[in-house]
């Protein structure tokens, strides 16, 4: 959203990943490339992984597990402005029921134009 406009949303199915520090990071780089995909070069990314966001900024040292993908991200964001921020699980409710949604084996969706009805709903 963006103003008051939906600019866009995706879904995709990540299978076989060792914890949800290495979920969520796959997330924010597949994030990044939906958007650069788009022309968006400027961005806000949440996240409600304390730690992950403290190693994007910068703050903290990045975990051997996800060193790999940060290093992604981070090369991902060079000419782009990013700014990585921290929000509770609970307060991100699109995000949530994006991730909740039962995709019946869809293994990836993109809405450009409209989120759909539910979508719509978690975003107001």
């Amino acid at each position: 959203m963006r103003g008051g406009e939906f600019r866009g949303a995706a879904f995709k199915q990540i299978q076989h990943v060792g914890s949800a520090l290495v979920a969520e990071a796959l997330a924010i780089r597949e994030g990044l490339h939906f958007a650069w995909g788009r022309g968006f070069r400027c961005l806000e990314m949440e996240s409600d992984s304390k730690q992950l966001v403290s190693s994007l900024r910068g703050e903290w040292s990045c975990p051997a597990e996800v060193e790999v993908v940060v290093a992604d991200i981070m090369h991902l964001t060079r000419y782009m402005k990013v700014k990585f921020q921290y929000v509770k699980r609970g307060i991100n409710n699109a995000t949530h029921c994006v991730a909740h949604w039962d995709h019946r084996g869809v293994m990836e969706a993109h809405w450009l134009v409209s989120p759909p009805d539910w979508l719509r709903l978690a975003l107001t």
